[in-house]
């Protein structure tokens, strides 16, 4: 917090970036948590804690860390025998996201309830960040023309826009005559 003993001298970009910090690796332990339980590593119980101890929080950062957990195992959970807690569980979730005012969460919230009612299948895919080669490949299967120069020391491509009449840029990023 920004009156502890360990942030004093910190700039307000300084202390914004070690917040960005704490907040990812507390949502990587989280994801982490999800999956030793998927690995059976941890057992249910545990879980049901976790989920109950996150519950008890309407802080910014640990409804955050529920939504991620229970979009992580909520599948795992949702089973004949604990269907009463998990009921319990989005009972609350509805309840907190009513309370909230910050929208972010609210969506993060909704989001979660709307996996459990689609049967834990997401509404749209969830991938990661695209290589430029995939981007390039998609663009040319829709036919647009990428004004993107190849990666470096790569082998050179077909060209990627430039100049009407096939002319593109020459080297160093100028055009043919420029250097003149």
């Amino acid at each position: 917090t920004e009156g502890s003993e360990e942030n004093k001298g910190l700039s307000k970009e300084q202390l914004a970036n070690q917040t960005r910090r704490v907040r990812r690796r507390m949502l990587g332990n989280i994801k982490f948590i999800g999956h030793l339980f998927g690995e059976k590593i941890l057992n249910e119980k545990i879980m049901h804690e976790c989920i109950r101890r996150l519950l008890s929080s309407d802080d910014e950062d640990t409804v955050e860390c529920l939504c991620k957990l229970m979009s992580t195992i909520g599948v795992l959970l949702d089973h004949k025998e604990a269907r009463h807690y998990m009921d319990t569980y989005f009972e609350m979730l509805s309840k907190m996201a009513k309370q909230i005012t910050v929208s972010r969460l609210k969506f993060m919230i909704q989001d979660v309830i709307d996996l459990r009612r689609n049967h834990w299948v997401a509404r749209r895919e969830t991938t990661g960040p695209k290589t430029i080669a995939e981007v390039r490949q998609e663009a040319a299967k829709e036919g647009i023309v990428l004004n993107v120069p190849p990666p470096r020391g790569g082998p050179p491509g077909p060209p990627m826009g430039g100049m009407p009449g096939g002319m593109g840029m020459g080297p160093g990023g100028m055009r043919p005559g420029a250097m003149d």
